[in-house]
């Protein structure tokens, strides 16, 4: 039986780890093409019966191609592969109407089994239950499987889950008292013991991590990372950035491409 065609755009701003194309050239007639291609001709040619989209930092231009194809080509089944990923990416790709979302780094079952789903509605056939779902569960490594002693209250929690989908904005230490129905006192006290330091601490600790996650991204600049994270002022953030981790986020910034950079895609 011929194995089904493929399409991948690769959309990767660092191309010095492993494509997704050897995964993908396991289980089907693949061709790959970078994303300045004429997607809609390679199309044509190849009657794919879906589109893979690698990214591995998206960023608006390589995002909006992907939406674009969705308007030229509803018909052909489009699939999302990223190695940043995050909620707000998730919950995007679904309103793009992506077929699937997959998270690298992916493993060849899951590869096999998207494959497979394709094929059965270029067929026609029903898809069964083997499709993977747009929010895939996440397994947790065995290292990592260990229970603490104690974990935070449901509350703090709950204030912690507020902080991450909020850090684009600034979060006072009342209004996550009121999450939680405690007064800024109680509150105070509460999440020392939960957390093992003060809520400004951790807040700002959160925003660092981001930062330095979205810095990996070649098309962000320190400005941009700077208001992502919920700050205004670039000069205060560079201070806070490199008594955190030793560096500035320009040094940072650098340091990373470099690392990354063994070839650039376009």
């Amino acid at each position: 039986m011929e194995q089904p065609r493929v399409l991948l755009v690769d959309l990767r701003q660092y191309a010095l780890r492993p494509s997704l194309h050897c995964l993908l050239e396991e289980f089907c007639r693949l061709r790959t093409v970078v994303w300045t291609a004429d997607i809609e001709a390679e199309v044509e040619e190849h009657t794919p019966c879906g589109i893979f989209f690698e990214f591995d930092f998206p960023d608006l231009p390589r995002l909006a191609l992907l939406q674009r194809i969705r308007r030229m080509i509803p018909n052909i089944p489009l699939i999302m592969c990223t190695e940043e990923h995050s909620e707000a990416l998730a919950v995007w790709a679904l309103r793009s109407r992506v077929w699937d979302y997959l998270v690298n780094p992916v493993d060849p079952e899951q590869i096999d089994q998207t494959i497979q789903s394709l094929e059965r509605l270029a067929r026609g056939k029903p898809e069964g239950e083997r499709r993977i779902p747009i929010l895939p569960a996440i397994s947790v490594p065995v290292e990592a499987r260990f229970r603490p002693e104690s974990k935070p209250p449901v509350a703090m929690e709950r204030v912690a889950d507020f902080i991450e989908r909020h850090l684009s904005r600034p979060i006072s230490q009342k209004e996550a008292a009121r999450l939680c129905d405690l007064n800024p006192s109680q509150f105070s006290r509460s999440f020392k013991k939960a957390f093992g330091m003060t809520f400004q601490a951790y807040l700002m600790e959160r925003r660092l991590e981001k930062a330095r996650r979205l810095l990996h991204n070649r098309s962000a600049s320190v400005t941009d990372v700077c208001w992502a994270i919920g700050l205004r002022d670039t000069s205060y953030f560079g201070r806070l950035f490199k008594r955190q981790f030793g560096t500035s986020p320009s040094e940072f910034q650098r340091a990373w491409r470099v690392e990354r950079s063994g070839r650039v895609n376009p």
